[in-house]
């Protein structure tokens, strides 16, 4: 089990490069005024926070789908648990939690043959970038 923790800095970084100022992220005396009692975590921050607390080595890097379902609100300024599945299974499935209290689900699929495929021929495990860019 890991944990992360998401700031409202990191908030206000995502609504602004994301373009999502939903001012229940966003703005705090609208925030205060819902039913969450305060600003709320973008759900594809909590995503990204989720797949960032794993231990390096655990996301293969072929990821085909992430899927997330959310039982409850992730606030700024708390501590949240990542539960990991056991073993390697796939797809990966994690959980979000608050001291035991499921917050999210977040399930990772995978092509594990498909990063060696691609880089095989390459001669290299790592990624090299295109012209125009990266790609996948």
């Amino acid at each position: 089990m890991t944990t992360f923790r998401v700031s409202t800095a990191d908030v206000a970084e995502f609504a602004a490069a994301s373009g999502d100022v939903n001012p229940l992220h966003v703005d705090v005396a609208y925030a205060t005024k819902t039913n969450f009692g305060g600003p709320v975590v973008h759900g594809a921050l909590v995503v990204l926070h989720t797949l960032g607390a794993l231990p390096e080595g655990r996301l293969e890097p072929a990821i085909r789908r992430i899927t997330a379902r959310f039982h409850g609100a992730v606030v700024p300024g708390r501590d949240y648990d990542v539960v990991d599945g056991p073993g390697a299974e796939t797809p990966l499935r994690l959980r979000v939690e608050d001291h035991g209290h499921r917050l999210a689900d977040v399930t990772v699929e995978t092509d594990p043959g498909r990063w060696a495929r691609r880089h095989r021929s390459r001669g290299s495990d790592a990624p090299r970038p295109r012209s125009g860019g990266w790609r996948s």
